[in-house]
Formats: structure tokens, sequence, C-alpha cells
């Protein structure tokens, strides 16, 4: 999480990739607009609220309007009711609906799909269906209330068809069975779920995500409160279950990298339980203070006795270490380098505040040899690798504890700041120019000690 000004040193690349990116998202091909103000009747090519050409009423208008490679923009508004929730995209089409602006938290968190499902009227926001080599992306919303197993339903049997959901808000849905937020149905599919946000899901098994047959790769995301109601051996998983059977035992992957998660619960398998699945690999993940009240407070493992299973584990903070793995005896578990069980410094968990404090011993103890993808941000679409090296978990905190001006290094003029403020009292947001590493208040020798750590860092 940045605190202090932008440091074109490390933006300016990042934001020269962000602009030929929007010119590629923007020209490629067509749009079309959804607004609250809008009507169906509308073409949806013109984003002002008037006719003939305004934006249209419903997403899954526009959804029906568009072409392959077509953009469906959303914006910013509450939108309920028929054509705005069980949207269909099942004809094999390529197509991107997004907000306004993905990249802006605000524009995401005011973009809201409210499914409305309950109980008795179960609703869900997207039921995608792509075909053999077409793509799907979703895009920077926040989708709530949905009643079914999964919010979003990804079923994708293409081998070379791509579905991406990206920096969108999952929040209060409800799995009956699988799936709070996602459920992923597929065989030969690809799917990739980055810098996203799930909070408050709950299914009987996945309370956030629930995999099966599916090839995934979940990056830079935040898992809190989420929750697994099955009691079963062969169910769970607060926050993802992964599900795989004999047809693909031997191609599954299913990775998770940089991302945090906290406060989920089950009964097996409190962050995540995979059954029957094989070759799956945590890398640079915080997994803490999540809750299993049978077995497996982190991750919990049955691979069905005559199934076998590979969990790979590198430079992750899980909470009991190796411990930490409930598995039988047909699961290999290669705990690598750099894995540490250590309380990771959230800045207010009390309150749902899960970024990193400058201090935390997360900060640079991600993989040394790291490379994050082009334009690849963390949680807050912040440039991933600040300092010398990645950070653990969904957050890459700036600035760190020394880096007083910030500058992205901390060298001799962080000193004579330091110096400055030595035994100083401060407060909240400074906390005197980040010299307060540990915010106590007053800063002293223990934040000498943390700015010592730092020393040097960030510079060629």
């Amino acid at each position: 999480m940045r605190t202090g000004p932008a440091i074109l040193k490390s933006l300016t690349g990042f934001i020269i990739c962000g602009f030929f990116l929007a010119i590629n998202i923007t020209t490629s091909a067509d749009i079309i607009y959804v607004s609250t103000c809008g009507n169906d009747s509308y073409s949806g090519t013109d984003p002002c609220c008037q006719a003939p050409d305004g934006p249209k009423a419903t997403i899954q208008a526009a959804l029906d309007a568009a072409a392959d490679y077509d953009t469906v923009i959303i914006a910013a508004g509450i939108y309920t009711g028929t054509g705005n929730r069980d949207i269909n995209v099942i004809d094999g089409r390529s197509v991107t609906v997004r907000s306004t602006d993905p990249n802006d938290p605000d524009v995401v968190a005011a973009t809201i799909i409210d499914c409305q499902g309950t109980g008795s009227e179960n609703h869900r926001a997207f039921y995608c269906e792509t075909d053999l080599k077409t793509d799907f992306t979703l895009a920077g919303l926040t989708i709530i209330n949905s009643y079914s197993d999964g919010a979003v339903l990804c079923a994708n049997d293409a081998v070379d068809g791509i579905q991406v959901i990206d920096k969108c808000i999952f929040k209060d849905n409800v799995g009956i069975d699988r799936g709070g937020a996602i459920y992923l149905l597929s065989n030969e599919g690809h799917v990739h779920i980055t810098s996203c946000t799930f909070q408050n899901n709950v299914a009987y098994a996945g309370g956030a995500i629930y995999s099966w047959w599916s090839e995934a790769h979940i990056k830079n995301c935040l898992f809190s409160g989420n929750v697994s109601t099955a009691d079963s051996d062969i169910a769970g998983g607060g926050a993802i279950m992964g599900w795989v059977t004999l047809a693909n035992v031997y191609d599954f992957e299913f990775q998770i990298e940089n991302c945090t998660f906290t406060g989920n619960q089950a009964v097996r398998g409190g962050a995540m339980a995979f059954i029957r699945s094989t070759d799956v690999s945590l890398r640079n993940n915080i997994l803490w203070d999540n809750k299993a009240s049978a077995e497996g407070d982190e991750v919990y493992i049955n691979t069905w006795i005559s199934f076998y299973g590979y969990f790979s584990v590198d430079y992750c903070d899980l909470q009991g270490g190796e411990s930490g793995i409930v598995r039988d005896l047909h699961c290999s578990v290669s705990w690598g380098a750099g894995n540490i069980d250590t309380d990771p410094d959230f800045v207010d968990p009390c309150y749902g505040d899960y970024h990193l404090l400058s201090i935390s011993p997360c900060v640079d103890s991600g993989d040394p040899c790291y490379v994050p993808d082009p334009c690849e941000t963390d949680i807050d679409g912040q440039p991933r690798i600040l300092y010398d090296r990645v950070d653990i978990g969904a957050d890459e905190v700036f600035p760190i504890a020394g880096d007083t001006e910030p500058d992205e290094d901390i060298d001799l003029a962080d000193l004579a700041v330091f110096a400055g403020y030595i035994l100083s009292d401060c407060d909240a947001p400074l906390w005197c120019d980040n010299c307060d590493a540990d915010r106590s208040g007053k800063v002293t020798i223990e934040d000498f000690a943390h700015f010592s750590a730092h020393f040097l860092k960030g510079i060629p």
C-alpha cells in the first residue's frame, strides 16, 4: 500500500504500459454502454443518456448486442432485476464486461450488481460458458447478494479458451452447494482470477471459490470472512475448495500466488481444501488466523485413498508452519524455501484492514526470483515489486520502515531525517515521516532497529 507521493522511478513504465493497454481496450473493437439511465431500445453506442444511441439499461441487452471482441462498459450505479442478474454469456463470443475504470477502487465499489437472491428465489450475476478458442473477461465490478452456486459460474470446455476475472469485489454471496462467489466448472478451461476481493461469502463447499475440473491461476487476491458449512471429510475450504477427478488427474494445475487469506472458517480447511487434487502450488501467500473446527486451520488435503497429490509451498507466511497443512499419506507436500510462521502485522485486522504495516516480516520476503507479469499490480492497483523483491501477500507495502522521504530507497538522507525525529512523539497519519515504524507514538530505539534492517534497500 502506498501512503506517499507517486514515485516516477517505478511508475513511469507502469503508466506507459497502462496507457497503451487502455488504448487497446477502447479501440480494438466496438463498445456497448450500460447505464442506470439507459434504455434497452437504444443502440448502446453512446454513453450519453439520450435516444437513439444512448446506453442500454441492462447488461444482458448489451451482451446480446455485442459482437466478437466487443467491450461492454457499465457506468457506476446499482444494477438489479431482470437483465442485470442471471446474465448469460453462452454463444462463444469473446467479450469483455467491465466498469468505466477497473483500476479505480472507488469506481469498482460504485459499480454494483445486486443479485437480490434469496433461499426461495435463487439468482446469480453471470453464467459464462465459452466455446472453443473464445475468451471472456469480467473486470472492475462489485457483485453482491447472489444466492446460487457461484455468483459467477464459469464453464469452459475449450482447450484454448481463457476466462479472466480481474479487480472485482465479491461480497455477501451465498452458494447453495458450491462456491459462494465463483464456481469453476470446466474440464480443459483456463481461468485467471486476479486482484479480487472476496469478503463474507458462504457456501457448503468453497465459501468463496469452488473449482471442479478446472485449471486455475489465482493471484493478488484478498480472502477474508468466507465460510464453508460442510461437515464432511471430502468437502470444506472456507475460502477455496478444489476438486479433480481421474479424467484429468495427470495435468491438473492450481496456482495461488501473492494472495492473503485471513479470518476464513470451515469444519475442514479454514483457508482452503483440496480433494482428489493434484499439482497445487502456493507461492508468496499469507495464510493467517483462519479456523477449522475439525482439522486443517489453514489447509486440508484429502486425496481419497487411490489418488495421489502434489502440493508445494514456497515463500509463504503460513500460521503453524508445515503443521498448518493437514493431509493424508497419499499427498506429497514440498515445504520449500522462504516459508515463515510469523504474525504478518496487518494494519488493523479488527476493522478489516489487511494491508501490511511497514515493519511486517512479509515485506521484501517473497520469492527473490519472482518476475511480475506486464502491468501487474497488487490488490490496491499499485505496481508489484518495490525496493528489492516482492512482498508476501496481496499488498505491496510503500513506504517500508526507514524510507522517510519516501523515494524507494533507504540511504543517508533517510538517516538524517530519522536522527531529527529520535525520541519525538508521533501520531497518524504521518507517524513522523514514517520514522515511528511500529506506530507506538514515539520514535524509539526499536524504530531504529527497523530502520537499520532496511538500510541501503532499493539502492542499485
